[in-house]
């Protein structure tokens, strides 16, 4: 209390620990279609800030990804478009197929863990939407 001296020592032996930020990732894009005609290459961009993306291929079904992708249709797929390799912070998902219901929700995207580099739990991707009419 008051004005007391507070005595600082030296310590070599201190360590600091500086952790990386946690990654995010942002969606963008419109699946735009219409009920009962089929989709071919709709594209959702995801961008991860502070991570990158591994353990993944061309190609790769992502649909476990899209946790609402039945929102718009039973039927519809999404893969990862060609041209992609791994270690890179950005990947596009192709939306493939015939939605069989109207939608204009936002997607919901969650990115396994696995797949991204520095993460510590799954990665949320907001930002991209449905527009299926």
């Amino acid at each position: 209390t008051g004005n007391t001296a507070i005595t600082v020592t030296t310590n070599t032996e201190a360590k600091f620990s500086i952790a990386n930020p946690a990654p995010t990732a942002s969606a963008s894009g419109t699946v735009t279609g219409t009920n009962g005609s089929a989709l071919s290459g709709q594209e959702i961009e995801i961008t991860l800030t502070n991570g990158t993306f591994t353990g993944l291929s061309a190609s790769d079904n992502v649909a476990s990804w899209i946790t609402n992708l039945s929102a718009a249709g039973s039927s519809l797929t999404a893969t990862i478009k060609a041209g992609y390799s791994n270690g890179g912070n950005s990947l596009t998902i192709e939306i493939n197929g015939t939605p069989d219901q109207t939608t204009s929700a936002a997607i919901s995207i969650e990115i396994p863990q696995a797949n991204v580099n520095g993460a510590t739990g799954n990665v949320t991707a907001n930002g991209a939407t449905f527009n299926i009419s």
